[in-house]
This record gives structure tokens, sequence and C-alpha cells, in this order.
């Protein structure tokens, strides 16, 4: 494989704020320049590296199936050397958020309190902003968290929601596992195949995160502690955060560093360790 090999990573394009459709809304229309862009850019990099098929990664979600749909016409529309494979894949969806109670007189676009109450309570309960022996991975979104007690730690949630979501250590593993994945089939994608993945806002920025730890490992043999990769990407997420990932945004990972036997070795390690250790047991980044 091609030193050159990095993988295009893009959030889906606008999508429609209807939340009726339980964040499974269709896109905006008219984004058919945007998806041009995005294709040109992948053309550039699929020609300049002499690729001959691109596999899409496809999140299950239908609007990174739909940026999908709109940036495939338009490199078939530009060129006809290119072959494009499409894999849909529920491992690139974003967080499910569990089961809203939206007013009776919602409409789409309307501001629904409740995930901006959520989302706050979900970032602090998930890692802890005092104390990080207190991060909870084991947070579901949404959730009133029913305490020993009886009485409910975050009883304004109670009117929000029906049903909680996902845990960030449900993404983890999810997203962990797909770059595991990926690892295995690095030999479809030689110097004429690559994947180009199309997913979310969240797995962006992990993928993000996990590279730059891959970067540390291979040229600076930086090393830490089993269980601590969570909190140390959250960290590095916190230090370059310029706030959400913008639609349609497009960054190219080096796969060679994310997908080393190393890399992926330590992936392994902490899908283990997630799966069988309390959150709030974590070993932290000393």
């Amino acid at each position: 494989m091609s030193e050159k090999f990095h993988v295009p990573i893009i959030k889906h394009l606008a999508d429609q704020d209807d939340l009726l459709q339980n964040r499974d809304a269709g896109l905006v229309p008219e984004q058919e320049h945007l998806a041009d862009q995005l294709a040109n850019e992948i053309y550039e990099h699929a020609i300049s590296n002499n690729f001959k098929v691109l596999v899409f990664c496809v999140s299950s979600k239908r609007r990174a199936m739909e940026t999908a749909e709109l940036v495939e016409k338009s490199l078939e529309r530009k060129s006809v050397k290119l072959r494009i494979v499409v894999d849909i894949d529920t491992n690139l969806r974003e967080i499910d958020q569990g089961k809203f109670i939206l007013p009776e007189d919602y409409k789409p676009g309307d501001t629904f309190e409740g995930l901006k109450i959520a989302g706050k309570i979900f970032g602090a309960e998930s890692f802890n902003p005092e104390d990080p022996t207190k991060d909870n991975l084991d947070y579901r979104f949404g959730d009133p968290f029913l305490q020993a007690d009886g009485s409910y730690k975050y009883p304004e949630l109670q009117k929000y929601f029906s049903e909680p979501g996902e845990s960030y250590k449900d993404v983890l593993l999810r997203f962990y596992s797909q770059i595991i994945k990926l690892s295995e089939n690095l030999e479809r994608f030689t110097d004429k195949v690559e994947p180009v993945i199309f997913t979310h806002g969240q797995p962006h920025q992990i993928f993000t995160d996990l590279a730059e730890v891959a970067e540390k490992i291979c040229n600076e043999g930086f090393t830490f502690e089993e269980g601590s990769l969570p909190r140390f990407c959250w960290n590095i997420y916190k230090a370059r955060r310029k706030g959400v990932v913008p639609f349609g945004q497009i960054i190219f990972v080096s796969a060679e560093h994310v997908c080393r036997p190393e890399m992926i070795e330590l992936l392994k390690r902490e899908i283990a360790y997630l799966k069988e250790s309390p959150a709030d047991d974590l070993v932290l980044e000393r």
C-alpha cells in the first residue's frame, strides 16, 4: 500500500431538521453543487494516486446515503474511468439519541429544548469536566438516571424522552470495530482501490482523534495505559474543537497509521476493556 494512502472521511450534507422522523430525515434539496465540490476533491485525489475503484463505505442513515448517492452521480458524470462500489455499514451511523416526547404542536424546524439539555448532560456524564475518575461512558443519552434511592438525577429529562439512547461506550465499540474491519479488508484496498467513508459529525471527530493518536504512536513512540484511550481522545477533541463539524466537510486520514498492527491491537484491547470494565473503573492517562 502506498504511503500516499489517505482515506477520505466525509460528513453528510445538510439534512432536514425534522424530529418526527427520529433523526433520520433526508437531505435539504438543491445541494448538488456541494456534492460536485466533494466529487471534485475525491476525483483529484483518485486520479493523482491512480485509483481505479472507490469503495463508498456509507452510514445506514438516510442523510449519509443520499450524500453518497449525489457524489456518486457527480463522479459518474465526471469520469467513466472510476468504478464505484457502495457498502452500507451500520457501524458508521451516529449515536442513537433515544425516543423523543415532542410537543403536540411540533413542526419540522422547531427547536426541541430536550436535545439541548440532554446534550449538555451527556457530555458532562461521559467525560466529567472536574474529575476524570468520574467519567461515565455507560451513561445513555437522554436518561433521567434512576438512582439507588429511587430518585432521578436528571428528572427534567423525563418529559422529553420516552426511552434513552446509546451511551458513548456503545458508539466507541461500534467505531473501533469499524476501524478493525477496515484493517482486515486492507488487502482489498490496493494501490488501485480505496475506501471513501460517508458518516456523521461524531464519528468524523472520533476518526480524527484516533488519527492523531496513531501519529503519536507511530512517530513518537507514544504509549498509555489500557482503558485510557477514550479520555485521551476526548482531550484531543476538546483542545482542537472549534464548533461542530460542518456539513460536507472532508478530511483525508492516513490509513497506514490508523490501521497499523500496533494500533489495531490497541483498539482490540480497548474494546475488550470497555466490554469487561464498568466505566467508572477506567484507568485514565497519567
